[in-house]
């Protein structure tokens, strides 16, 4: 089957891009920049609107019916402020009754390093932080959906070309107690450091820009008294207009997350001993590179043995607003197959 052809048909015709209202709005952003004679400060403000059209039959819908409706995936609200080498950061998700979710301060004090402190999401592969309105398709990866999660802890950063690091210490599901979630990262710039830090690549170079990541975490004592732990890897490449991403994880026997796909609103657990993994490519394409298209594979190496294959097609009219259109299709030894068909929008920025 012809994805794109199928996913063009889904598009309807949109005028060439002419003035861009949100560059305008930029512009309007950046005059809300407060400076002083000792050093420059400035107030970075963010909205993200996401809402998606999806269709899935019953064999992979937690209800016994088809699932055909319209959600609100994010209404995000943030706020930046940088001064000097301090910095502050708030965001809140609306569509989760108004879910506090960035809330930290961060102090960069050398070239390099950096201390945060407050709740953020610990940086443990690279599809569980880019931000949503860089996503390929709606959903991330099920490795990156796994630990799309904000913890309260600090965290330490810091790199000099072509390395950089991370490490934290976070409350974890035990909460306050003396059970914590470390996670530590390593990331190597192979040849230049990205140019966008986002999937796809939408605003990428055009020349090769490789970085390769190894990352390990462990949550001593979880509240069912089990030991997560593991460790994983992934490579983003971007050359013009092309884009890989390659991730895989390796699960300790303890460990259990259950990852839930809001598209087709079904359940897939990641659990110990596993070898989660997902490949991602994607091509940018005609008149100011403003289409994309991609195409993502993933199994959860589970019990189930779930197996995921997605297309997506998007198209950017706007800078800060782009159209999505995808069809993806489950398999799994348990017997849960089915498919997904889903459109929506993201309008706007979080940082």
């Amino acid at each position: 089957m012809k994805f794109s052809s199928l996913l063009c048909a889904l598009l309807p015709a949109l005028p060439a891009p002419q003035d861009d209202p949100w560059l305008e709005l930029d512009e309007t952003l950046v005059g809300l920049e407060a400076e002083t004679p000792e050093s420059a400060s400035h107030l970075q403000l963010g909205v993200l609107v996401r809402t998606f059209y999806a269709y899935s039959n019953d064999d992979i819908a937690l209800s016994t019916d088809d699932t055909s409706g319209v959600d609100v995936d994010d209404v995000d609200i943030s706020a930046q402020v940088q001064y000097g080498r301090f910095q502050a950061r708030v965001n809140f998700d609306l569509t989760k009754t108004s879910e506090l979710e960035d809330a930290y301060a961060r102090w960069e004090w050398t070239d390099v390093a950096s201390l945060t402190l407050g709740q953020f999401r610990p940086r443990f592969m690279r599809s569980n932080t880019v931000d949503p309105e860089t996503l390929l398709f709606r959903d991330r990866t099920l490795i990156g959906a796994a630990f799309d999660v904000w913890d309260v802890g600090a965290q330490l950063a810091g790199g000099f070309e072509p390395l950089g690091w991370w490490v934290s210490v976070s409350n974890g599901d035990s909460g306050k107690s003396d059970h914590h979630l470390y996670v530590a990262r390593l990331e190597w710039g192979m040849y230049d450091p990205p140019t966008v830090y986002g999937e796809g690549a939408f605003g990428s170079a055009n020349y090769l820009v490789a970085d390769v990541g190894g990352s390990w975490f462990k949550e001593s004592q979880a509240p069912t008294g089990r030991n997560d732990s593991g460790w994983g890897g992934d490579l983003a490449v971007t050359y013009g207009p092309w884009a890989l991403y390659a991730e895989y994880l390796n699960l300790a026997g303890g460990a259990d997350f259950s990852v839930f796909t809001e598209s087709a609103g079904s359940l897939i657990a990641l659990v110990g001993n596993s070898n989660p993994w997902s490949l991602t490519l994607s091509r940018t394409w005609g008149h100011e590179r403003r289409w994309q298209s991609a195409l993502r594979w993933q199994e959860s190496d589970n019990a189930q043995d779930a197996r995921i294959a997605s297309a997506s097609l998007q198209f950017m009219p706007r800078a800060r607003w782009i159209w999505t259109c995808e069809l993806s299709d489950y398999d799994a030894d348990s017997g849960d197959d089915g498919f997904l068909a889903q459109f929506g929008v993201s309008v706007g920025r979080t940082r």
